[in-house]
């Protein structure tokens, strides 16, 4: 099945205190390829309650684009920017997972999810335990029809200033990208691919009395 037509949401800037958790997991990537840098968004999600290290969540192609030059050759995340504003430092990101079916798959967009690693500074101090927290993180969720929220920082590395929220529901019945593999999700959002791209979405689970990051942001879709 295909969807009818648009899918329902609501778009708005987040006015709630960035440095408050869960919003504090969600922040800006400053990417720099051999072709140029971009902005992506990311999602710090909880790594365990002894684990050090840190992991954030974002999109495969905000870490390996072949048009760019392949592999990012510097990816700096910064939770809870706002206009310039830091609160939390800036954290560089040392390693980095991305399935091979992107990048020996000609970037097949159904795998198209990344996590980095983020060591603690040399004082011990730890990005998700000493700063943000961490976002729980599910995953295959299957293919229903849930309530999202969905977090990203449109823009360019020198217009991106702002965290701004999707609110809107999962869908599967619409047209897939082309490459092999799970069906897409989608959402309805207008925020421009640029600076979106891995930003996180979240769904309540009001049984658990707790909030999932279950998606990333990966591409536009446009729908008739």
């Amino acid at each position: 099945a295909v969807s009818a037509g648009p899918i329902p949401y609501t778009r708005s800037v987040v006015t709630d205190d960035y440095r408050e958790f869960p919003i504090s997991t969600n922040g800006i990537l400053f990417v720099r390829f051999t072709a140029g840098s971009r902005t992506c968004s990311g999602t710090v999600v909880h790594s365990g309650p002894n684990n050090r290290r840190s992991v954030v969540f974002t999109a495969a192609r905000c870490i390996y684009r072949e048009s760019l030059g392949g592999w990012a050759e510097v990816v700096t995340f910064v939770p809870a920017y706002e206009s310039g504003s830091a609160p939390f430092g800036e954290w560089p990101a040392r390693g980095a997972f991305v399935p091979k079916k992107w990048v020996d798959g000609g970037e097949n967009p159904h795998f198209d999810v990344a996590a980095l690693y983020v060591p603690p500074t040399d004082s011990g101090e730890t990005l998700e335990k000493h700063n943000t927290g961490g976002m729980g993180l599910r995953w295959n969720q299957g293919f229903k029809t849930q309530p999202t929220e969905a977090f990203a920082y449109p823009g360019t590395p020198s217009t991106a200033q702002l965290l701004y929220k999707c609110v809107s529901e999962t869908r599967s019945d619409f047209p897939q990208p082309p490459g092999r593999g799970d069906p897409m999700l989608a959402i309805g959002c207008d925020l421009p691919v640029e600076g979106t791209e891995g930003g996180g979405g979240i769904v309540h689970d009001p049984a658990a009395k707790d909030s999932y990051l279950t998606s990333v942001f990966s591409q536009q879709n446009e729908t008739e």
